[in-house]
């Protein structure tokens, strides 16, 4: 059934009637109410071929939907027929010239700025992509790798995995692992793990710094092979420590200072020079140790003769956990 139609009023004149047609006239296929210039519609069921476009069955003959504007071709949709058993379609719009700018190929790969695409999706050209899914379940936002900007203010490349939220991110020439905004040219959001021959860390490095606030003279009274400094910590698991002492020591004949771990000698510092002058101490020990409670401290095997404030003395604890 073809309906030809069109929209208009009579006028009278001298007894004569003529039509007048302010639109242009419509024509509808399968429809009596065409709403546009050509309208075609079907009442079968299912899959139904609406529109069919022929040429010769040979390489080179393409048929295409053009799109004008009087003799000026806008844009057009185009078979193509480059090989036997091979036709894809090519997408063309008019910017100074027309030109093709989309190619999908007979085995469904779709190419952006080049005519032979050979994977499922190229693009040959600069382009913007605000999030690219990398093995990502269709229709979401979870996979095995996203890769998307980190906000519209700093320009960023941010990396989300199975949606959980960014596990890394690239930004201004710093890199943030475990957090969206970088600060430095590394920075982490939780705990390190080396592999191999190396201790796995899981906490920050703990940096712990005691003075020697004792006061009494220079040097203080003390008893002889009594602590001098002292340091309780708990580990959660394994580490690795490092401990050092820098002080001070006076005393007329030979002195040893000993650094002791868990009530331990690890470490003796031997002063043999018997004169009044003030002479320099350093202990330095690095050691696993497991998890659990510990103390590190040091003494001297005589009286009253370390240290003179914090200025001469104190202990640096390094722990790695």
């Amino acid at each position: 059934m073809i309906t030809l139609t069109a929209i208009g009023h009579k006028q009278r004149r001298n007894r004569h009637y003529r039509r007048v047609w302010p639109v242009a006239p419509t024509s509808g296929i399968g429809t009596t109410s065409p709403g546009s210039l050509l309208d075609v519609v079907t009442s079968a069921s299912g899959s139904t071929s609406i529109l069919r476009l022929g040429v010769p069955n040979a390489v080179g003959n393409n048929a295409s939907i053009d799109f004008m504007a009087g003799a000026f071709n806008l844009a057009k949709i185009s078979s193509q027929y480059s090989a036997a058993n091979n036709i894809g379609l090519s997408f063309s719009t008019y910017n100074g010239s027309l030109g093709e700018r989309v190619r999908i190929d007979a085995a469904g790969n779709v190419g952006i700025g080049t005519t032979n695409p050979t994977q499922t999706f190229v693009v040959n050209g600069a382009g913007n992509i605000t999030s690219l899914g990398v093995g990502a379940v269709a229709d979401s936002n979870a996979g095995a790798l996203r890769v998307s900007v980190n906000n519209s203010t700093t320009p960023a490349i941010r990396t989300d995995q199975s949606g959980t939220g960014p596990t890394a991110v690239f930004m201004g020439g710093n890199v943030g692992i475990g957090t969206t905004n970088a600060t430095a040219k590394l920075e982490v959001n939780g705990g390190l793990k080396f592999t191999g021959d190396t201790r796995p860390i899981t906490k920050a490095p703990r940096v712990v710094y005691l003075p020697d606030t004792r006061s009494g003279g220079c040097p203080p009274a003390l008893a002889a092979n009594t602590d001098i400094q002292s340091y309780t910590f708990t580990l959660a698991s394994a580490a690795d420590v490092k401990v050092e002492v820098d002080t001070i020591t006076n005393y007329t004949s030979r002195v040893d200072h000993n650094l002791l771990v868990d009530g331990t000698i690890v470490r003796y510092h031997l002063t043999a020079s018997a004169n009044m002058s003030w002479q320099p101490v350093h202990l330095a020990w690095a050691g696993s140790l497991a998890a659990g409670s510990h103390t590190v401290s040091y003494r001297a095997t005589a009286a009253t003769v370390t240290g003179c404030g914090s200025g001469w003395g104190g202990m640096i604890l390094t722990i790695f956990e």
